[in-house]
């Protein structure tokens, strides 16, 4: 069995790197609260909670305004949203809260670390709620419901919700004398860049193709791969195996063979905000980035149209991780403030609001009720329409309780690779070592 790991240590490790939260060791983390109680005793008056939520912006302002139209709908219950910087400010700041005791009520929570808080006790069993409320959960999408159950309980729910997808600027593909509609599997990718890269006096004018180098889309290119993350007991990692070693050395064949693409530079979503920044200006063709991110992309380019499409497919076809956070509720919050949270979550997640979400922000809608509702949206903004269509092929993320360690040894496995500083093979294996390790 896993040994828990110390709420104290983690906090102290999390402000070491903005990567990963947990470390192993000290004393044992306490037991974990017994499940929610679908129906608590009646409170006194309204309930406050605290809501810690972690998109800034006008999604940000989206989710504030959300929240004051619930209290203004009813009587019972009084939300704070407080606003908590980005997933992994908010996971850092998560760890230290329940250290010391004093959590919010309900958290957002970015899905890859939902099992490691799981598996720490920090979470309520929210599987009573669920049943009391069976016909509004079996709504929300198959696909991205897997994070949000643990050892068969309901632990959270999706909220914004993502995928990564292919932006492409259509304008430059036109000119270049290519589909606008974008390559189709990896080798196209490949040809589709070279022909869009522009390069005067040996410096880059423009890069054909730029992604972040990330756990996330690293996962995608896996799985087209037709990898498997860890074998069938979760004991050992696979990724260092051949589907891993072909979607590594697709990015070391764009960076050094075909030279069509670099690593953009910073830590997180610094780099994505590099990547971002350098499409919306015309100064990369093509971009991986997430849905999350639709809305701002599209309105950030001014002087050409944004198309969208599946990631490109690998030896094994099309695939793609989810992404994005749920809602979760923490076990030491009072019961009457775990119930005032659900209550909270199932407003949030109706058809109306839920489109709502969608459409402003570019986030996946989470429930079929709430997909339906855009249809008349999806016509109008078919680049919406592609995460959606994508989730066909959706694959989970890796789940285990040692996640944020795992992530972080194959986030600097991915570095060193395309870096040049070792051999793909020896940087997969190495980063594999290293998560084994962290595992046991």
């Amino acid at each position: 069995m896993l040994k828990r790991r110390s709420w104290l240590a983690t906090t102290a490790l999390v402000l070491a790197t903005t990567v990963v939260l947990a470390g192993c060791g000290g004393k044992k983390a306490e037991t974990p609260a017994p499940a929610a109680e679908a129906t608590p005793a009646a409170p006194a008056g309204p309930v406050t909670i605290d809501f810690w939520y972690s998109v800034g912006g006008k999604n940000g302002e989206l989710v504030k305004s959300l929240t004051q139209r619930f209290n203004d709908s009813q009587k019972e219950v009084i939300v704070n949203p407080v606003y908590q910087g980005d997933y992994y400010a908010t996971n850092q700041k998560l760890s230290t809260a329940i250290a010391s005791g004093t959590v919010p009520a309900m958290t957002m929570l970015e899905v890859g670390f939902i099992s490691f808080f799981n598996e720490n006790g920090a979470l309520a069993d929210l599987t009573p709620f669920a049943t009391k409320d069976k016909a509004l959960v079996d709504d929300f999408l198959p696909g991205l419901m897997r994070e949000a159950m643990q050892n068969g309980k309901q632990v959270a729910v999706p909220f914004n919700r993502s995928t990564p997808i292919l932006y492409i600027n259509t304008n430059q593909l036109k000119e270049a004398g290519l589909d606008p509609a974008g390559p189709k599997n990896w080798q196209e990718l490949r040809d589709y860049a070279k022909k869009l890269t522009i390069m005067k006096d040996g410096k880059p004018e423009r890069w054909g193709f730029l992604t972040p180098i990330d756990d996330w889309f690293f996962q995608a290119l896996f799985y087209q791969a037709g990898g498997k993350f860890f074998n069938d007991n979760k004991t050992k990692v696979q990724f260092n195996g051949p589907e891993g070693q072909a979607a590594v050395q697709l990015w070391y064949d764009l960076i050094h063979t075909d030279k069509v693409m670099e690593m953009p530079q910073g830590e997180g979503y610094n780099a994505w905000d590099v990547s971002t920044n350098a499409f919306t200006s015309g100064k990369a063709s093509m971009i991986y980035s997430t849905t999350g991110r639709l809305v701002s992309h599209v309105n950030g380019a001014k002087d050409f149209t944004v198309a969208t499409a599946f990631m490109p497919a690998g030896a094994k076809g099309f695939a793609t991780p989810t992404g994005g956070a749920n809602l979760a509720v923490l076990a030491k919050a009072p019961k009457d403030q775990q119930a005032a949270a659900w209550k909270f979550m199932m407003w949030l997640t109706q058809p109306e609001y839920v489109a709502e979400f969608s459409k402003a922000t570019g986030y996946v809608p989470v429930t079929n009720k709430g997909a339906a509702a855009m249809a008349e949206y999806f016509k109008q903004y078919p680049q919406a329409k592609v995460a959606v269509d994508q989730l066909q092929y959706a694959q989970s993320q890796p789940i285990h309780p040692a996640w944020t360690e795992i992530k972080a040894a194959l986030t600097k496995g991915l570095q060193k690779a395309v870096l040049k500083e070792l051999s793909v093979k020896d940087a997969l294996d190495q980063a594999a070592a290293e998560a084994e390790k962290a595992m046991k």
